[in-house]
């Protein structure tokens, strides 16, 4: 792959994001799933000020939504989008997700309760209800410091 192909796909991905609803990060493996993996390019991609405009505006003035799954997941924090609502370079307290506290992959039925449904993916269910969900991850933690409260500048994070 080529500079000039690289600068294709963000000028192209710049124009999609343009007219898409939602910007959704997919989950996958690169580098056999080295410690974020497929994370890391995508942050690396939308760190590029075209493509982190572009997704912004999606966000901020379009009403957008974004979705990640698995390192897809990993890339919206290392974004910043969590728990910040937007694109930013990171201070070392910032949250992050890491690894189980077993190390390994762990795969399970969790429990997973409604805090608030003041969303687009939650607006027809119930603040409450409560529903079971498959999943299985390596990094399942999401790591807060103590005492690191971000401002979130009157954003919503949807866990």
């Amino acid at each position: 792959m080529s500079a000039s192909d690289v600068e294709f796909s963000v000028a192209e991905m710049g124009k999609r994001l343009s007219a898409a609803q939602i910007l959704a990060f997919p989950g996958g493996f690169s580098g056999g799933d080295e410690p974020d993996g497929s994370g890391k390019f995508i942050v690396n991609m939308f760190r590029n000020p075209s493509l982190r405009d572009a997704a912004e505006e999606l966000l901020e003035k379009r009403d957008g939504l974004a979705i990640g799954i698995c390192n897809g997941f990993q890339a919206l924090i290392k974004l910043g989008l969590l728990p910040f609502g937007k694109i930013k370079a990171l201070e070392e307290n910032a949250p992050t997700l890491t690894f189980n506290n077993i190390g390994r992959h762990v795969s399970a039925i969790s429990r997973v309760r409604v805090a608030s449904n003041a969303s687009a993916w939650l607006n027809r269910v119930k603040t409450g209800d409560v529903f079971q969900r498959s999943g299985k991850s390596r990094r399942g933690q999401i790591r807060v410091r103590p005492g690191y409260a971000p401002k979130v500048e009157g954003k919503r994070a949807d866990f």
